[in-house]
Order: C-alpha cells, then sequence, then structure tokens
C-alpha cells in the first residue's frame, strides 16, 4: 500500500512538473522569428509556402493542449485563408506545424549557442507524403515584433 501510495504521489508531482514547465516555456519561445535557412529533399512545395517571417503568439488553438497560433507577419506574399500553422513547446524544444495548401510539414527545433533555433523535418508529420521519406533542416532567429505587422 506504501508503495502504491508513494508510486502515486511521484506521478502526480512529475506530472506537475510538466504541466508548469510547458506553460513557462510558451511564454519564453512567444515572440517574433524569421527563417535563416530552410531546405527539404525532396524539394517539398510544402516548403516554399512556410512564411519568412512569423510570429509564434501565445493565443491557444487547441484550449489545454498547449498548441499556439503562428500569425506570418506582414511580408507574407499570397496568402491563402486554408492554411494553417501552430507551434507547441516541448521542454527546450519549439514543434512548428505548418499546413499548406500543399500538405504539411513539421519541424523540430532546439536552441543553438548563439540564440538560434534549429532542428529537422519530421516526416511522420503529413500523411500525404507517407513513404517519401522527406528530410529537412530549418534554421529561425528571433527579431523584433515591432518589424513587421500581423495579417488577420
Amino acid at each position: 500500500m506504501k508503495i502504491v501510495t508513494a508510486s502515486f504521489l511521484l506521478a502526480l508531482c512529475f506530472t506537475s512538473l510538466a504541466i508548469g514547465q510547458s506553460t513557462r516555456s510558451a511564454a519564453s519561445f512567444a515572440g517574433c522569428y524569421e527563417v535563416r535557412t530552410i531546405s527539404s529533399a525532396p524539394a517539398l512545395m510544402t516548403v516554399t509556402r512556410i512564411p519568412w517571417r512569423f510570429q509564434l503568439s501565445t493565443n491557444e488553438i487547441q484550449p489545454g493542449r498547449n498548441i499556439y497560433e503562428i500569425q506570418p507577419l506582414a511580408n507574407r506574399d499570397n496568402l491563402n485563408a486554408k492554411e494553417s500553422f501552430s507551434w507547441s513547446p516541448r521542454a527546450d524544444r519549439l514543434r512548428l506545424e505548418f499546413d499548406t495548401v500543399f500538405g504539411r510539414v513539421c519541424f523540430t527545433l532546439k536552441s543553438t549557442k548563439n540564440g538560434e533555433y534549429t532542428g529537422s523535418l519530421k516526416d511522420d508529420c503529413d500523411y500525404s507524403y507517407k513513404g517519401l521519406q522527406a528530410t529537412g533542416v530549418m534554421t529561425i532567429r528571433r527579431i523584433e515584433c515591432s518589424a513587421g505587422k500581423t495579417v488577420k
């Protein structure tokens, strides 16, 4: 009985820490960014639709799931109403999802020593590319939000 109670309390403690960490992470990641580099192999049309400048907002688009809206900045051309972009904190990493008219791609990025975030394309994100075995890399850096206006 003592082992069960101790296990329950330990699990409850770790769950509380994980939830608190996600909330802190969202606030610390929120802000404006620009893409420094992006590539994919084979070349995916989806990647060409990713905005070069965007804001990671704190607007939760799936309440309770720690999934937030990415807002393209004003310099984005040809914004399509069917496109949606989201992000979620993953401890010390960012998961960015870009759902475009050509499909969906996800990148998981982690902080580098020079303050940028870099990471790889996650092929498991888009079911329309199943079997394609796409690879890719993205690097972003934080910029001043006053440098651009968000598109609604």
